[in-house]
């Protein structure tokens, strides 16, 4: 499939790179235990900007279909980054959800699996996006992205599970368990596009 040189794709590329960036962002957030002013600012407009983004592809797209009249695949593929458009969006925001936790709480500590996760996702994001991009979707493994997502989902009920036999939580468990709420909730959208890929 040739999708090189249409608009939308550019728009595409221009929302990855925003969602990518902040989960770059919150990644080193996570190593370091704390997060600066300007990095918090920095995933606000993100998300700001993904929106404005957004709204343009849809566009754009809707234009590039009324055009080109695509059937089969390549229509198909049109869905497909309009569903990436807002599952990264979404991704973005939590970055920022998890920016602002940490910003209320100051100095934290989040568990090593937790950043492991992040940077895992961060990796097969980047290339889910190199290979939607290029249009070899062929050679993307979705199972690789749901099994992640199914290891997410179980920490953050692990996590759940700990803190009800808890009576008392400590400031450590509070942070992790919203925590991971946010990345369970970024491995979900990474699970609605793997699962869109095997439709292909």
């Amino acid at each position: 499939m040739d999708y090189e040189g249409k608009p939308a794709l550019r728009l595409m590329d221009a929302i990855t790179k925003e969602a990518l960036a902040a989960l770059s962002t919150i990644l080193q957030v996570v190593r370091r235990g704390w997060i600066s002013e300007v990095e918090f600012q920095t995933l606000y407009d993100l998300t700001v900007r993904q929106n404005i983004l957004r709204e343009e592809l849809y566009t754009q797209v809707f234009e590039e279909i009324a055009r080109y009249r695509p059937v089969g695949n390549a229509l198909w593929y049109y869905t497909l980054i309009l569903d990436m458009a807002y599952d990264y969006y979404r991704i973005a925001r939590y970055c920022w959800e998890i920016g602002r936790v940490i910003k209320v709480f100051g100095r934290v500590e989040v568990g090593g699996d937790v950043e492991k996760m992040i940077s895992e996702m961060l990796n097969e994001l980047s290339d889910f996006t190199r290979k939607v991009l290029s249009g070899r979707l062929e050679l993307i493994d979705a199972n690789k992205l749901l099994e992640l997502e199914e290891r997410g989902d179980e920490r953050y009920l692990t996590t759940l599970k700990e803190l009800a036999e808890k009576d008392r939580f400590t400031k450590d468990d509070v942070i992790n368990v919203l925590v991971l709420r946010h990345v369970e909730r970024m491995l979900d959208h990474m699970e609605y596009l793997a699962r869109k890929i095997k439709t292909f």
